[in-house]
C-alpha cells in the first residue's frame, strides 16, 4: 500500500441522507420572440456518476436521483410538413455507480424519457476492485495491522444481488456509522424497479459474483435496448425463475481474472431474449 493510504474504514462512505436530492433532469430553455412565437432549445438529461474506490455507497429512503428527460414543449419552428410548430422532448440521462466494498440504495433513482420517442436512461452499476488490474486481495481481517499501521481490506469475494424491488440499507444505520461486515461486498440492484422508473439501457458488473432474487421480469412489457451482465460467475439464490429481453443483451466476465469462481448446479431458469 502507498504512504497515504490510511487502509480499510468501515465508516468510509458517500452518503445521500434521505433529504438528498440529485437533479440531473432535461429542461426545455424557452424564450417568446417578437412574433409571439416560442423558441429554444430542449436539454437532455445530464450524468450522474458516484465512484467510491474506497468505502461504499449508499442512498436513503426519501432521497432521489433524477435523470429524467424534458417532457415535451411546443417550439414556433418549421416543423416536417413546412408548417409553424414543432413538438420537442429530450432523451434521458445516465447514472453510474461504482464502489469497491458495497453499494447499498434504498431512494428513488429515475431516468424517464421525456415523450414516447424519447430514450428513457441508462443505469450503470459495479461492485469492483479491479480498476482494470487483477483483483487485489491485501488481507482477511479488518483488525488493525500493528506493523503496517492501518487495517487490511476484506477479502470476501463480491456479490452483486439482483431482484425486482427491495431495501439493503440496514435499519438503523446513520451516515458516520461502521457498515456491518455482513454487507461487505454486497451490492443490490432492484432491476424491475429501474425499469418501472424509465431506465431502459443497463449494465451491471460484479468483479466475482452475480446472483438473482425472486422472480424478476424485464423487458417483457417495454423496450429495452440493452442489458449486459459481467461477472465470473452468474447465478440463482432461490430457484426462481429470470426473464430478461432487450435489443441487446450480453452474458460474460470482463473481468481480469477469468473464472476463478466454480459454478454449482442448481434448479433455476434463465430466460434470455435478444432481437
Amino acid at each position: 500500500s502507498d504512504a497515504s493510504d490510511t487502509g480499510f474504514r468501515p465508516e468510509q462512505t458517500i452518503w445521500l441522507a434521505d433529504t438528498s436530492r440529485l437533479n440531473a433532469a432535461g429542461v426545455a430553455k424557452t424564450y417568446v420572440d417578437g412574433k409571439g412565437l416560442i423558441q429554444g432549445v430542449v436539454l437532455n438529461g445530464g450524468q450522474v456518476s458516484l465512484t467510491a474506490k474506497k468505502g461504499y455507497v449508499i442512498q436513503e429512503s426519501g432521497s432521489e436521483i433524477d435523470v429524467s428527460g424534458a417532457s415535451t414543449v411546443l417550439l414556433g419552428t418549421r416543423n416536417v410538413d413546412g408548417g409553424i410548430g414543432q413538438a420537442v422532448a429530450s432523451d434521458a440521462g445516465s447514472v453510474t455507480i461504482s464502489a469497491r466494498e458495497g453499494v447499498l440504495m434504498d431512494g428513488a433513482v429515475v431516468g424517464r424519457a421525456g415523450s414516447m420517442v424519447s430514450r428513457g436512461g441508462e443505469y450503470s452499476v459495479a461492485v469492483d476492485r479491479t480498476e482494470g488490474n487483477s483483483i487485489v486481495r491485501t488481507g482477511g481481517n479488518t483488525a488493525l495491522e500493528t506493523t503496517l499501521g492501518f487495517s487490511l481490506y476484506p477479502t470476501v469475494d463480491r456479490e452483486m444481488v439482483v431482484r425486482d424491488s427491495g431495501t439493503s440499507v440496514p435499519a438503523g444505520l446513520r451516515a458516520g456509522d461502521v457498515v456491518p461486515l455482513f454487507e461487505n461486498g454486497k451490492a443490490y440492484v432492484n432491476l424491475g424497479e429501474l425499469e418501472r422508473q424509465g431506465f431502459e439501457r443497463f449494465s451491471l458488473k460484479s468483479d466475482s459474483r452475480l446472483v438473482f432474487k425472486g422472480p424478476i421480469n424485464v423487458g417483457q412489457d417495454r423496450d429495452l435496448r440493452s442489458l449486459s451482465l459481467s461477472a465470473q460467475t452468474i447465478a440463482s439464490l432461490d430457484g426462481n425463475p429470470v426473464n430478461m429481453k432487450a435489443r441487446y443483451v450480453s452474458l460474460g466476465n470482463t473481468t481480469v481474472e477469468q473464472n476463478q469462481l466454480a459454478a454449482a448446479g442448481a434448479a433455476a431458469q434463465l430466460n434470455v431474449q435478444a432481437d
